[in-house]
């Protein structure tokens, strides 16, 4: 950040020297401090300030001119994802993959506007874009037709092209006003809102055993599926087929148990106990996903039944109680992991644990949607925190649990009175209340 001044300066040797009007102050792109005199007035040095970092600015990020039709979309893009990167590394706020995600919307956008070009942003493409995604369509699982993208995330895509259109005009100084600057957010007051439920005890029971086999089940109806290729073969050429795999293998039974080696039973029943431990920590001890993901044995405190999570939300860390019986589970999976560092993550959490999720409600026979809500992988955490209301805990602790920034938030989502609770709170007014008064 440079400056514009008009007292003094220092030397090398640290001797002051006064000054007769004003000077600036900046660094050029290898870094090196120049100086130089500015104009009559401060505004006038702020300006010449303002020119000499955009000129720097332009140079480190490897463009030379501001003219925005001599610039391709695929180096503006490139340059924009150097500097994500660049800020990712020096501890913001952006990280890789959301660097990632961006650049896959900016390029949805610029290949439906056909962008060729900085010169071809414009508001009005923008606009036909949003215009284009929420006119898009897909058919659900009731075979009703719903739109295909909500307006959280086309706002999503907005943002992720007015950000580079603000890089490019405030540090890229590819344009001198920025083209999308007037582009407004769709309202999202709409969107919809998950009506969560929490699993009862037996419901919990049947779904971590269907979780438990779920990679044994899965394995099986893959064996009694006709493989596809994944490329189109040259002619002549084609995949065999799994009874032609088995008789060239010299299996005779035909059972789908039998084309599964030992070593892959044995792999399948650790993927299920590994499943079964994810959805215990979030039943257990209220965890998400992500905190679930990014846990390590230096983590957990077996001593004090505690781990150390990483909060998803804030960046900060954050000590969680666990069970004695959680704590025994996540000892026990130590042991069958073999040899590990501390520095190793607990669980290897599988990309597919979402559609897993929904497999394995499927095969425990337990409803995904009923009158009461709707059961997804966050209804796990759901349930933890509704079992902790129903047992009376206060909603002060609940929220530090739950590590939630505010007791409103723990109260909107998760503190839900049931009859029985209400009940019991009369009868500490009233004594003589009776059961089903």
């Amino acid at each position: 950040m440079g400056r514009a001044f008009n007292d003094h300066y220092y030397t090398s040797n640290g001797k002051r020297h006064p000054l007769k009007g004003w000077y600036i102050e900046w660094r050029d792109a290898t870094g090196r401090k120049l100086r130089r005199k500015g104009g009559a007035s401060k505004a006038e040095s702020l300006e010449l300030l303002r020119h000499e970092e955009l000129k720097a600015r332009r140079e480190k990020s490897g463009i030379t001119t501001r003219n925005p039709s001599e610039h391709s979309i695929e180096d503006l893009m490139k340059f924009y994802s150097e500097f994500q990167s660049t800020s990712s590394k020096s501890g913001a706020r952006t990280t890789t993959k959301h660097a990632e995600e961006t650049g896959h919307r900016i390029q949805a956008f610029v290949d439906h506007a056909k962008v060729r070009t900085a010169a071809d942003i414009t508001q009005t493409k923008l606009n036909s874009f949003v215009v284009y995604m929420q006119r898009q369509t897909v058919e659900n699982k009731d075979g009703e037709i719903v739109p295909k993208y909500s307006n959280r995330t086309i706002n999503a895509y907005t943002i992720s092209v007015k950000g580079l259109c603000s890089w490019a005009t405030t540090k890229g100084g590819v344009y001198e006003v920025d083209p999308v600057a007037g582009q407004g957010k769709l309202p999202e007051s709409g969107h919809t809102v998950r009506n969560r439920r929490a699993m009862t005890d037996d419901e919990i029971r049947l779904f971590l055993l269907s979780a438990e086999h779920g990679p044994e089940r899965r394995a099986r109806r893959a064996a009694l599926e006709p493989r596809k290729p994944k490329v189109d073969l040259p002619a002549g050429i084609k995949f065999m087929n799994r009874q032609e795999h088995m008789a060239l293998q010299g299996i005779k039974d035909d059972s789908p148990d039998a084309a599964i080696s030992p070593a892959q039973w044995r792999k399948y029943r650790f993927k299920g106990e590994c499943n079964v431990l994810a959805y215990r920590l979030m039943l257990d001890a209220g965890l998400r996903l992500k905190e679930v993901s990014r846990l390590t044995w230096a983590d957990v405190d077996f001593e004090k039944c505690t781990l150390t999570l990483k909060l998803t939300k804030s960046g900060s860390t954050q000590l969680q109680p666990i069970s004695e019986t959680t704590r025994d589970d996540l000892q026990r999976h130590r042991e069958r992991a073999g040899e590990t560092k501390q520095t190793d993550n607990v669980l290897k959490v599988s990309s597919r644990l979402l559609r897993q999720f929904d497999e394995d409600l499927e095969a425990a026979q337990i409803e995904k949607h009923n009158d009461q809500g709707s059961l997804d992988l966050h209804a796990l955490r759901h349930t933890f925190a509704s079992r902790l209301s129903a047992a009376g805990v206060p909603v002060k602790t609940l929220q530090a649990m739950l590590r939630h920034s505010t007791v409103q938030l723990t109260l909107d989502k998760y503190a839900h009175t049931t009859d029985d609770q209400q009940r019991d709170a009369y009868k500490k007014l009233d004594p003589e209340i009776e059961d089903g008064e």
